[in-house]
């Protein structure tokens, strides 16, 4: 093995995700969107750069499964033609490294309809669809809700079950359970919530108290077995509490267990090649190199630059509430206000979650195998990068 073959396997030993930007162009302009449309990224990937990606993580990522996500902008703004080449030329790579690939895709949902549809469908592809509730609700800081709506009834018809993004903010966080309400009525039995963190330009704009309320509502809703959709981050988020919380609620696990998986556990690929650790932390600074020229020697140093490049993590190894807590985006931190109302919520809901802690360990131990939720840390994330596997 060559030493730079060694430095590759050691920066992408652990990717399990790659989150593909097809393209950074986009038909909606949702007002805390932190892409870019309209920038001179928005040429589309070509289908060579995508396989490009693909040999590289197939040959030295040490996972036996990788998933896939085509990304955007909006990524059906390529064409289908575009996703069968790409598709057979991502399964090709993967399985001559006697690995498998699943296929994932994240949109807006407005330009699906029944043909588009069945297409996705029969690309084996899992879609996610973004919608923030209702259309009123949802067309406050997003556009499209009602053509999303239609995308969402066009897969549900073609036989798939779409899992919804959600983006909790402002314009919902009052109206939770109003949403959720909407998101049943659709049909739909997954979804992931998110924190509107500032990006796209927008200030941090909730509150501790929205925050706790809406987390705790999420896993009430869990344990009480509510009606569906189920959060899948706090499902994760109850897996991690249930296998490594104490009795006080703390856990053995290293500080830098908190951290996402960003350039570690996954990696985003945009369209011309390059590399980053995250969709959201497209910066020079957190380059990782490019399909065809990967930064070995710097990929862990700056990896872990990224990680440790705010300070909200120095107090809060000693916090017993620091295993419930959301931290935050590492991409989009550095905002003193979102740090403090994270924090102020993170200490309003750990000794409600540490209450429940027998009824939690009881939820996981009856329904962890049906979410397939994997087990490596919090939140479902990979283990940190480590210092000294720099050279």
């Amino acid at each position: 093995m060559t030493g730079e073959t060694t430095e590759a396997s050691r920066a992408l030993g652990r990717v399990r995700l790659v989150i593909c930007h097809v393209t950074q162009a986009c038909n909606l302009r949702c007002a805390y969107c932190f892409g870019h449309p309209g920038s001179a990224s928005d040429e589309r990937m070509e289908v060579g750069t995508a396989e490009a990606c693909a040999r590289l993580v197939a040959r030295h990522s040490h996972s036996p499964g990788v998933q896939w996500i085509f990304f955007g902008g909006e990524p059906l703004l390529a064409p289908v033609d575009w996703f069968r080449a790409a598709t057979a030329g991502i399964e090709a790579a993967f399985s001559d490294n006697g690995k498998t690939v699943r296929f994932g895709m994240q949109t807006n949902g407005t330009l699906i309809d029944k043909r588009l549809a069945q297409e996705i469908r029969d690309l084996g592809m899992n879609p996610s669809v973004s919608l923030d509730g209702p259309v009123d609700t949802n067309d406050r800081l997003r556009e499209g809700g009602a053509a999303a709506v239609r995308g969402i009834a066009a897969l549900r018809e073609a036989g798939l079950q779409p899992t919804v993004l959600t983006v909790l903010g402002p314009h919902n966080a009052g109206r939770l359970e109003s949403v959720l309400g909407f998101f049943h009525q659709l049909g739909l039995e997954r979804m992931r919530m998110n924190l509107c963190q500032g990006a796209g330009g927008q200030p941090f704009a909730l509150t501790a108290e929205q925050l706790a309320r809406a987390r705790l509502l999420l896993v009430d809703r869990l344990l009480d077995g509510g009606p569906a959709p189920v959060d899948m981050n706090t499902v994760r988020g109850i897996g991690y509490l249930a296998e490594h919380g104490g009795p006080d609620g703390r856990h053995g696990l290293p500080c830098g267990a908190a951290r996402c998986g960003a350039g570690v556990a996954h990696l985003s690929v945009l369209p011309d090649g390059s590399l980053y650790p995250c969709d959201r932390a497209v910066d020079e600074r957190w380059k990782l190199g490019t399909v065809h020229d990967l930064r070995g020697r710097r990929y862990v140093p700056t990896v872990l630059a990224f990680h440790a490049r705010h300070a909200v993590d120095r107090g809060c190894p000693d916090c017993t509430d620091r295993m419930t807590c959301y931290f935050g985006c590492t991409a989009v931190r550095g905002d003193p206000a979102m740090h403090r109302e994270l924090c102020e919520a993170g200490r309003i809901v750990g000794p409600v979650l540490r209450s429940k802690r027998a009824e939690i360990a009881g939820w996981w131990l009856r329904n962890r195998h049906r979410y397939g939720v994997r087990r490596t840390g919090p939140s479902g994330t990979a283990p940190a990068m480590r210092a000294e596997t720099v050279p």
